[in-house]
């Protein structure tokens, strides 16, 4: 079975940093970055991901609210809440609104693998 990510960061150095990662590593079929809500929506409602990366501060959309709508419309897919915020209140709203896993955006590429490995 083909797998697909997408990775939802309004920086597109760091959605094409990702997404390298992620081709580099062998894990995905299909990677697809998105750097804004309504580029996002136009993709999403072409395809269900396996996987999403989802900045959790993307300007005026909280990344949350997102995370609530994927796993509403898609229970099964793995969320992985992506963040500069290392605050124990903001990576429990993280899980509260549905993310699977957290990734800071300074984190080693091993461990960024691993993430979404697990």
């Amino acid at each position: 079975m083909r797998k697909s990510a997408l990775i939802l960061d309004d920086h597109p150095m760091i959605a094409s940093s990702l997404k390298g990662i992620l081709a580099h590593s062998g894990l995905f079929d299909l990677i697809t970055t998105s750097h804004s809500l309504l580029d996002f929506q136009s993709i999403g409602q072409r395809y269900q991901f396996h996987c999403y990366l989802i900045d959790i501060s993307l300007g005026d959309t909280d990344g949350r609210t997102i995370i609530k709508d994927i796993k509403k419309q898609n229970p099964s897919a793995s969320i992985i809440a992506v963040s500069s915020h290392d605050h124990p209140r903001v990576i429990q709203s993280a899980f509260k609104a549905g993310a699977d896993s957290y990734l800071i955006k300074t984190s080693p590429i091993a461990t960024i693998l691993s993430c979404v490995n697990a």
